[in-house]
This record gives C-alpha cells, sequence and structure tokens, in this order.
C-alpha cells in the first residue's frame, strides 16, 4: 500500500508512518478500511508507539484520528479456529495442529494506548481524546467460537 490520498471519493486518507509499507496480508485490509470510512478522518499505518514510562514500545498496524477520537487497530489476516491460551491467542489451521500466535493483540493495544494517552499527557494535550481499540479480522471465516467474551 502507498501512501493513500483522497482520489475524488468518500475515503479516508491513510498514510504510512514508518515510511516502509504494512505487510502485504494487511493492505487489503487497509484499503477496504479506508474506503468505507468518512472522508475527514485520516490515520497511518506502521506506527511505532514509544512507551514514555520504559524502554520498550508497541507496533500498531493503524491509528485513525477521527473528529472525537483516536482509534488504534491491530489487523489480523489469520484463518482457522481462534482459541485463547493464557494471555496468548492461538491459532488451528487445517492440519488440526494448533500454533501460538503470540501476545494477545488486545491486550497489546491497550498498553499501546495507555503509552499514547501518557505521551499526550506529557506533551500538555488537554483534553486527551478518547483512545479506542479494536482488532480488525481481514477474513470473514475466522471462527472464534472458542474465545471467551472477554477476550474478544
Amino acid at each position: 500500500m502507498q501512501d493513500t490520498q483522497k482520489t475524488g471519493g468518500d475515503m479516508a486518507t491513510i498514510k504510512s508512518w514508518s515510511g516502509s509499507s504494512p505487510h502485504a496480508r494487511e493492505v487489503a485490509a487497509l484499503d477496504e478500511l479506508r474506503k468505507g470510512l468518512p472522508s475527514n478522518w485520516f490515520g497511518y499505518a506502521n506506527v511505532f508507539v514509544k512507551d514514555p514510562r520504559s524502554d520498550t514500545g508497541y507496533e500498531v498496524d493503524l491509528i485513525l484520528i477521527s473528529d472525537d477520537r483516536i482509534l488504534m487497530i491491530d489487523v489480523k489476516d489469520w484463518v482457522g479456529k481462534i482459541s485463547y491460551n493464557r494471555g496468548q491467542w492461538c491459532q488451528e489451521v487445517a492440519d488440526r495442529k494448533q500454533r501460538t500466535m503470540g501476545r494477545d493483540p488486545v491486550l497489546k493495544l491497550i498498553d499501546a494506548g495507555n503509552a499514547l494517552i501518557t505521551s499526550m499527557r506529557s506533551a500538555g494535550i488537554n483534553p486527551v481524546p478518547f483512545v479506542m481499540k479494536a482488532v480488525v479480522f481481514a477474513r470473514s471465516t475466522t471462527d472464534f467460537s472458542e474465545v471467551a467474551e472477554i477476550h474478544k
């Protein structure tokens, strides 16, 4: 995905923050989001949010700015059955082997959101806008039946 400017329609603008393109598997999902969002929204893909309280940070696939909030989005292109086990999401694919997909992306976004809020407060931004977090799955065939509601 290249930096996308409005091209005459009612589409949001999404640019790459880091200068590098999003992962190939995320491009289609980001383009669909861009087309479906209001034209006055803008966003940045591939943002690294530094945690000012530590030496860590978080990669966020998409940060959108709307009229009244900031949305932090993690895009997943997973297929198969998804389950949750001890703070990690797992994926069961067609060959029935389960693999751990890493740390819970919801928890990652909560931490990234807290880091962003802390940074905005430190920069004197007042009031700090509401920061929403969401994990967006690019494929509608992903099965979440084994994930408890609290982890969705």
